[in-house]
């Protein structure tokens, strides 16, 4: 399991869809977890809740 490198706020743009919490799947996502997986980076996006729990599994 890896834990983030990075946190941002998530981007909400106007004319798409809310975004989801990836762990919860109920609140909306407020922040997006960087990990760093064999080179490349993948976006996850968390609620605040939910963000403490931060993990990556391969």
């Amino acid at each position: 399991m890896v834990k983030p490198f990075a946190v941002r706020p998530a981007k909400i743009a106007l004319r798409k869809k809310i975004t989801h919490c990836s762990n919860c799947s109920v609140e909306v996502a407020t922040v997006e977890a960087l990990f760093k997986i064999e080179g490349a980076v993948f976006v996850r996006k968390y609620c605040q809740k939910c963000l403490a729990d931060a993990e990556f599994e391969n």
